[in-house]
């Protein structure tokens, strides 16, 4: 007679026959496999509880497989060491599971409790929960959160999985931490239910597209036709001269300028709030007169919006660059890109100080915590000469920083 525990082999499980008696077979610690005579195999749990044996169902098989029956066992052990009654638990969490909340109220107070690491939009906006809200909880937003198994993920998640794909890794990302915040409030999650969602999808096979994006040859033709009369034009052009997103540009203020340089605040910056960095960028002599020309607010706003609105809008430069011609083929965000290459291109700056030109982390976090240095006078230099270059001077395109 074989003691301890995990006897049971997976096969000699599945090969099990009925006979014409129900027979059990034993993994040990209490956990048993019952075969019925009608070929049915149900697993039970047998302890002893005040003097007396008691047994409790622990599922079919193989609808509850054996690894997951042993996980009952384990927990159902732990709990009668604790002088708990794993039947009276079960029931008394069963109760508790009928009025928990859905994941629409559970992504609600996820939400919120999300929201002092995040950073509003240009309109004051947390948009945090909007993919999850567009995409998933159409599917199973009803659903208690203690009822959403792989399945149910795997079915919301069809639609996008593998043609949208950044968008499919945030609502997955983000359905994580609501699972997480639910099982923080003592709630029979099943954490293990994402991981397994993720495996019946399969590997993403969509390859992301990147954001459409001048050749850098191209951008002084593109530069001629932004008027210094149109502020979202002159924001456009502070984009191009300086690789930054739209979202500092937008809210730039001469608070940040100290001479050649801004320092963009971390809020300001992408990523969430607590990993959020400054960032200096140098201001070439092009940038410093676009910004002279701006009519900056009383409270120091540079790119002032109209009516209602204190800052421009990112949308108003794509509108521009679309009703130009170039929908399809360049989107504000893509002079980043654009700056990057040039670098490649044209310059003999390492790749470290190249990606540091666009607050690009490099490294790990034990090696960004030595390396601090932000390159900034080298980077003044380089972004006079990529002025140069987009203001049609053809000798920038030679580059020698030594």
């Amino acid at each position: 007679m074989k003691h301890g525990l995990n006897n049971l082999k997976p096969l000699q499980i599945l090969h099990a026959k009925s006979k014409s008696k129900l027979y059990k077979l034993a993994d040990g610690g209490g956990l048993y496999l019952l075969c019925r005579p009608d070929g049915g195999k149900q697993w039970k749990y047998f302890f002893v509880w005040n003097s007396k044996r008691k047994e409790m169902g622990l599922g079919s098989y193989p609808k509850v497989s054996l690894v997951e029956a042993r996980e009952q066992a384990v927990k159902s052990r732990a709990l009668l060491r604790d002088h708990i009654n794993p039947i009276q638990q079960r029931r008394l969490r069963s109760i508790s599971q009928s009025d928990a909340p859905t994941l629409t109220e559970i992504l609600k107070q996820t939400f919120e409790a999300q929201k002092p690491s995040l950073v509003p939009n240009s309109k004051g906006q947390y948009t945090w929960d909007r993919p999850l809200q567009i995409n998933i909880i159409p599917h199973i937003g009803n659903m208690k959160i203690t009822d959403i198994r792989s399945d149910h993920i795997e079915n919301a998640f069809k639609q996008i999985w593998h043609t949208k794909t950044d968008t499919a890794k945030k609502c997955m990302q983000r359905l994580k931490i609501c699972f997480d915040y639910a099982s923080a409030r003592n709630l029979d999650v099943k954490l293990d239910q994402i991981p397994k969602a993720k495996n019946l999808l399969g590997k993403q096979f969509h390859v992301s597209t990147p954001q459409p994006s001048l050749n850098w040859r191209e951008v002084p033709e593109f530069y001629q036709i932004l008027s210094d009369n149109i502020i979202s034009n002159l924001a456009l052009k502070l984009v191009v001269l300086t690789g930054l997103r739209t979202r500092p540009i937008c809210h730039a203020n001469v608070s940040w300028i100290d001479g050649d340089v801004m320092t963009v605040p971390a809020e300001y910056m992408k990523g969430t709030l607590i990993k959020k960095q400054s960032f200096n960028v140098p201001l070439c002599k092009e940038a410093i007169e676009i910004i002279k020309k701006c009519p900056i607010s009383p409270d120091g706003v540079i790119f002032v919006g109209n009516g209602k609105n204190k800052y421009i809008s990112d949308t108003t430069m794509s509108k521009f660059m679309i009703e130009n011609g170039y929908r399809g083929k360049a989107v504000p965000h893509g002079f980043r890109s654009t700056f990057r290459t040039w670098l490649d291109d044209c310059s003999d700056l390492d790749w470290q100080t190249k990606e540091a030109a666009i607050a690009h982390k490099v490294g790990n976090s034990t090696t960004q915590s030595y390396a601090r240095s932000d390159f900034i006078e080298q980077r003044k230099k380089w972004h006079e000469l990529y002025a140069q270059h987009v203001l049609g001077n053809r000798r920038a395109k030679i580059i020698s920083l030594k």
